[in-house]
């Protein structure tokens, strides 16, 4: 009886390995790649969205009255001015008052903190000709 000769698996030649051997690089490559491109979009993002939170942070600090001031009838007669900051029966808001007897560095400094704010997408169009109307008395 002849006896079969026992199935050798081959191995891949030289040409097979280093073709194995590119395939893997590549493909390592490519996900290192994409992995690092989706964290510098994510770090953007946060940056941007930083950057909007302290401009509108600092947009509120500018209108917002300072805590320690006295405003008319609340603990202060009533021939005391009214304190800068707070509301007047014109407008009622800060911005548009302190807009109107505003310095021009005022106003610029002001405009520029709107401008952040539209740039940043904190204000859409509409919100920020409406503010910068009232910035500028028109």
């Amino acid at each position: 009886m002849l006896r079969r000769p026992p199935v050798t698996r081959r191995r891949p030649g030289l040409l097979g390995t280093a073709a194995r051997t590119a395939v893997v690089a590549g493909t390592a490559t490519a996900t290192a790649g994409a992995v690092s491109g989706r964290q510098q979009r994510e770090r953007q993002e946060a940056a941007q969205q930083r950057a909007a939170q302290q401009a509108v942070a600092a947009q509120r600090a500018t209108v917002a009255p300072p805590s320690d001031t006295i405003t008319p009838g609340v603990g202060a007669p009533a021939s005391a001015p009214p304190a800068p900051g707070a509301r007047s029966t014109a407008t009622g808001t800060p911005a548009a008052d302190a807009g109107r007897t505003a310095a021009p560095s005022d106003q610029t400094t002001q405009l520029r903190q709107l401008a952040d704010l539209h740039a940043a997408g904190a204000l859409t169009d509409a919100e920020f000709a409406a503010a910068k109307s009232r910035l500028l008395g028109l």
